[in-house]
C-alpha cells in the first residue's frame, strides 16, 4: 500500500505509524505542505494521512497553502481514497464535508480516555479496541459531524472524538501517532496552566507505558484502516 501523508508542522508527522507502515511492509511518503512542497498525483497512492498543528482550518492569512492542502483533499474525497484524518486533519475533512470547526468547550492536553460509541463496537476502525481505551489529546478547537457521517467515539471534555464518513474516510480529534519526541516539542511550544481537562508538562512527559498503550491502539486502527478498501461501500452525499 502507497501512503502519502501531509505535514502540516515540522514536528507532527506520521510519527508511530511509521513502525507500523514498516512493519506490513507498505511504503510512505510525508509531504511538508507547509514549505509548499509537491504534491503526488491522486492515483499515486492508496491511503491519505492528514497530521495536525497547531493552525485552524480558516487561517489562510497566516498560512496559505492551506488553500492547496484543501483543494488536495477534496480531490481525495472526491476520487473514494482511504482518508485519515488526525486532530487538524480531522477538522479540515470535517470543514471539507460541510461541517463547522469551532472552539471546543474544553481544551483538552493530556492523556485521557475515549469512549466508542456502543452502535459501533461491531464495526468500524475501532471494532479491535475496548470500548474505552486511553490516547493523547492536544487540541482546543473540535469538529462538529459532517452530514452523513457518523459518530464513533466521545470524551468527557470533548463530545465529537472520532466519526467515519461512507466507508472510507475517518477522523480522529486525538492522537495516535505522536512520538516521545514530538510530545516533548509540543509540550514547550502550547501548554496553558493545568486543570481538569489540561495536564502538567510532567504528566504528559510520563511516557512510559502510556506510549505503548498508544501504539497498540494506533496499529489495531491502521489494521482496520488497510482493510477498508476490501470492504468499502459508495460515499454517502
Amino acid at each position: 500500500m502507497n501512503i502519502v501523508c501531509l505535514k502540516n508542522t515540522e514536528s507532527e508527522g506520521l510519527g508511530l505509524i511509521s513502525n507500523w507502515v514498516r512493519a506490513n511492509g507498505h511504503h510512505a511518503l510525508e509531504i511538508a505542505c507547509y514549505d509548499y512542497a509537491p504534491l503526488p498525483t491522486i492515483g499515486s497512492f492508496d491511503l491519505l494521512v492528514v497530521c495536525g498543528g497547531p493552525m485552524g482550518v480558516n487561517d489562510i492569512d497566516e498560512h496559505p497553502w492551506l488553500v492547496r492542502e484543501k483543494a488536495f483533499i477534496r480531490e481525495g474525497i472526491e476520487a473514494g481514497k482511504i482518508i485519515l484524518g488526525i486532530c487538524l486533519g480531522a477538522q479540515l475533512i470535517a470543514h471539507i464535508l460541510g461541517a463547522e470547526v469551532k472552539k471546543s468547550p474544553n481544551i483538552e492536553i493530556g492523556w485521557m480516555p475515549v469512549t466508542q460509541r456502543p452502535s459501533n463496537s461491531l464495526e468500524g476502525p475501532f471494532v479491535h479496541l475496548p470500548m474505552t481505551f486511553d490516547v493523547l489529546h492536544w487540541h482546543g478547537d473540535m469538529f462538529d459531524l459532517p452530514k452523513g457521517a457518523k459518530l464513533l467515539a466521545s470524551s468527557e471534555g470533548c463530545h465529537n472524538q472520532a466519526f467515519i464518513y461512507g466507508s472510507r474516510i475517518v477522523g480522529l480529534q486525538f492522537h495516535i501517532e505522536l512520538t516521545e519526541q514530538s510530545i516533548e516539542e509540543l509540550s514547550r511550544s502550547w501548554l496553558p496552566d493545568p486543570n481538569k481537562y489540561i495536564q502538567s508538562r510532567e504528566d504528559i512527559c510520563a511516557f512510559e507505558e502510556r506510549l505503548a498503550g498508544m501504539e497498540d491502539v494506533m496499529n489495531r486502527i491502521m489494521d482496520e484502516i488497510e482493510t477498508m478498501s476490501s470492504r468499502s461501500l459508495p460515499l454517502k452525499r
